[in-house]
């Protein structure tokens, strides 16, 4: 991106950048879901939440701007895997095993309320990826318990 453009990217880039991830996500197949568990299946991840993260904090530091909806809306979902993360077995043995995938999720959620408007998009997918992340391991969690 040029750096004498402080208007960031306009609504039809946004778009196209989330429409890109969202593609990249439909690609994972069972088999990657399966691997969710192990530490290469968390690091694409991780990779994944990390560029859309830095994405989203060179827009919104551009736009020097923030988003009430977006604070609510992260507001919500932090609550959400507060939650999930008290309850499931799973996420505590990523949690003791993988602390660097539990933070990127955190911090990607917690820079969401800056988000500003063209970038909506992009924060909507970020969204998706983790409520997709988060529903694939609880799944996985629960399918290693009834196989004890």
């Amino acid at each position: 991106r040029l750096a004498g453009r402080p208007d960031g990217p306009s609504a039809e880039e946004a778009d196209r950048g989330a429409s890109q991830l969202r593609m990249h996500m439909a690609t994972l197949t069972i088999s990657d879901v399966r691997r969710f568990a192990d530490a290469g299946g968390l690091m694409a991840l991780t990779q994944l939440l990390e560029h859309c993260a830095r994405s989203v904090v060179l827009a919104a530091g551009e736009q020097g701007k923030e988003a009430v909806l977006w604070r609510k809306a992260c507001h919500n979902t932090l609550l959400s895997l507060r939650k999930f993360c008290d309850n499931s077995f799973g996420m505590t043995h990523l949690l003791r095993h993988q602390p660097r995938a539990v933070s990127t999720i955190v911090e990607s959620l917690s820079i969401v309320p800056f988000l500003p408007p063209s970038e909506y998009p992009l924060g909507s997918c970020i969204f998706d990826i983790l409520s997709s992340f988060l529903f694939y391991y609880k799944s996985k969690s629960e399918e290693l318990a009834s196989a004890r």
